[in-house]
């Protein structure tokens, strides 16, 4: 069975953050130095008790 999105999903507006992350993007591709600071994307590894937890979590259902 393959499942499909309600089509009131259509209706939620785009996200904002994501809307300036494409217009980023685009400059990019024109070759724009571009200093991404609207999307969080951490530069560090995930801590390993935070890991342990959703392990944890998982195998708990």
């Amino acid at each position: 069975m393959k499942l499909k999105p309600a089509k009131r999903m259509n209706e939620i507006p785009p996200s904002s953050t994501f809307k300036v992350l494409g217009l980023a993007k685009e400059l990019e591709r024109k070759g724009k130095d571009i200093i991404h600071m609207a999307v969080g994307e951490p530069d560090f590894d995930t801590p390993v008790h935070i890991k342990r937890a959703a392990e944890e979590a998982s195998r708990a259902g």
